[in-house]
């Protein structure tokens, strides 16, 4: 599929590196302008080189309450709770496993 982003900007956290960083790249490689956020100041830097980017500094763990990043196996264990028959009778709901961000 051949998805123009031309006049778009696409923001990415996380951008420095993974699937984050080849996400900004697929934006850039559409025409979109891509701010490219991330706590590594440095990487952001470098995966920014080459296409129509701009790098920031942005820990976004700043702005969650607990002040740390969720880890893997938190976000799993409420995919796994919900799967279970424990969640049998929940339905129609929106769980936030984000260390509590919405509730600023």
């Amino acid at each position: 599929m051949n998805i123009s982003y031309e006049n778009k900007v696409a923001l990415i956290t996380g951008a420095a590196s993974g699937l984050r960083l080849a996400t900004a790249q697929a934006f850039a490689d559409s025409g979109a302008s891509v701010v490219l956020a991330d706590w590594n100041e440095q990487a952001v830097q470098s995966a920014a080189k080459g296409h129509k980017t701009l790098a920031i500094r942005c820990d976004v763990k700043t702005y969650v309450p607990m002040q740390r990043l969720g880890r893997p196996e938190e976000i799993a264990d409420a995919v796994l709770w919900l799967c279970s028959s424990a969640a049998s009778y929940v339905t129609g709901q929106s769980i936030s496993v984000d260390g509590g961000f919405v509730m600023r």
